[in-house]
């Protein structure tokens, strides 16, 4: 159940983060996530709980964070001067650990406010970046 569960974000993921190629599109992305980690009975409900295989769900997060680091590297080189610096697979690590983090809360208030705050403290890093841009998306 959680390997299909597992497969199933993937495969959306993969999807949505090429996808994202610019500000816009990352606050869109950032939207899309939240929705789905606050939606009773998702494919993203379930592989945010912390059932499962530990191994299966390592290989998991490793090719998750990898979807979200490529995505931001395309953001960061539509956005940033050259010369920005900028750890992409360290902030693609945090917005999972704000992801999980923030769906507990979440969960525990009946309130995605707590998830959608964690996300967006996650993407902080971009935003010297992508500033009005990713501000802009998260509001539409």
């Amino acid at each position: 159940m959680m390997k299909a569960a597992f497969a199933e974000v993937l495969a959306e993921e993969t999807i949505a983060l090429a996808a994202v190629a610019d500000a816009v599109a990352l606050g869109q992305w950032r939207e899309h996530l939240v929705n789905q980690a606050t939606t009773a009975d998702s494919a993203y409900t379930k592989v945010l709980r912390l059932a499962g295989d530990p191994p299966d769900r390592a290989v998991f997060l490793a090719r998750w964070r990898d979807l979200i680091a490529a995505a931001l590297r395309r953001v960061v080189s539509a956005e940033a001067p050259r010369g920005a610096e900028i750890d992409l697979d360290q902030t693609a690590v945090s917005i999972l650990a704000a992801l999980y983090g923030g769906t507990i809360l979440s969960r525990l208030a009946k309130d995605s406010s707590p998830l959608q705050v964690s996300v967006g403290l996650a993407l902080a890093p971009l935003l010297p970046f992508t500033g009005s841009a990713l501000m802009q998306a998260e509001k539409n």
